[in-house]
């Protein structure tokens, strides 16, 4: 949860701010909604660090600074009016932040690159990093989220374990994904955080937020999808590593699906789409490859038998086994047990 929500009316020299305080850990029912003007830098930067949670040095003249912020559970949101031109110093934080550009300019060195934004433009403040910024009379709104939201959304969305950011991203990959990428902040703002019912409805918020950030993603290029056919998803990826260290045991699909976390119906899907195999032929094409170890190793002057050994991995049908083995192996398990 972000740390922010109303505390109190905050009256400085020429300014005055509904403020939420960064520092304290509210739970909340609704969005809280903060607005602000100033007209210095040192009480724009206060805003700044009440309204975003960011440790910011302003450096311009007069200026005339406005802000609206809507805090919710996990995003946040805003509109900014910067009637000045003037350089921000900004501390790494763990969000990300998307902007959308109305009117004037944004310079800045995200990834120790040199951009410059113009009116119409999208970009990303990227986390853990400190930036430099030169603003020319700019018009913005912004929406936000921590970077643990985005990877633990990815990692939900494409069933795995961990997640890459993507280094080096800066603005929408291209024009179509941009275009969506705003129409989705759009929604998510009229019909979520400025939606009570729906905001209050956990599901419904939980989904939007889930569409939202993977919105942010795929418009941005922010995660380094997995390649399927190199690694698999995690469920198989679990699944397998359950099989192999109970494939001496009896099985069933259940227990597989269990351990993958997946139903049954799941479990088969996911199999046949990553591995072209039903999970019980899996399981007895591992039993095989251990069946075949034993083979290797087995010294039929000890007494070691194909029988024995095949029993040892569940396969009580010797012909079945040895024409399992044959279609596998290419050659009897007697030959292989003769080597």
């Amino acid at each position: 949860m972000r740390r922010s929500s109303v505390t109190r009316v905050i009256v400085l020299p020429a300014v005055v701010v509904t403020a939420f305080d960064a520092d304290v850990n509210y739970g909340m029912i609704t969005p809280v909604f903060s607005t602000m003007e100033a007209n210095r830098p040192d009480e724009a930067a206060e805003a700044i660090r009440r309204g975003f949670g960011y440790q910011v040095a302003l450096s311009a003249g007069d200026l005339s600074y406005r802000q609206r912020v809507i805090v919710g559970d996990t995003v946040a949101a805003s509109d900014l009016h910067l009637g000045a031109t003037l350089s921000l110093d900004l501390d790494p934080t763990d969000e990300f932040m998307f902007v959308e550009l109305h009117s004037g300019t944004y310079a800045y060195n995200p990834w120790g690159r040199d951009e410059v934004i113009g009116s119409g433009g999208s970009f990303v403040m990227p986390p853990e990093q400190s930036m430099h910024f030169r603003i020319d009379h700019a018009d913005v709104s912004t929406v936000s989220f921590s970077a643990q939201t985005l990877r633990e959304t990815a990692q939900a969305v494409f069933d795995v374990d961990e997640t890459v950011l993507t280094e080096g991203a800066v603005g929408p990959r291209d024009r179509g994904r941009a275009w969506l990428w705003q129409q989705t902040v759009k929604a998510y703002r009229r019909d979520v955080l400025e939606a009570p019912d729906v905001y209050g409805h956990d599901l419904l918020r939980a989904e939007a937020t889930r569409y939202l950030v993977m919105s942010a993603i795929s418009a941005f290029g922010l995660v380094d999808e997995p390649d399927r056919h190199a690694s698999g998803s995690a469920a198989i990826k679990r699944a397998i590593a359950y099989i192999d260290e109970h494939r001496r045991s009896p099985l069933t699909v259940q227990d597989i699906a269990s351990a993958a976390r997946l139903s049954q119906r799941g479990l088969l899907l996911a199999f046949r789409r990553e591995r072209g195999l039903a999970p019980m032929q899996y399981v007895r094409a591992a039993r095989l490859a251990g069946a075949r170890s034993d083979l290797l190793t087995a010294d039929p002057t000890r007494g070691d038998t194909v029988a024995d050994i095949a029993a040892c991995w569940g396969f009580t049908n010797p012909g079945r086994f040895a024409n399992h083995y044959r279609i596998a192996y290419g050659e009897s398990p007697r030959d292989t047990l003769a080597h």
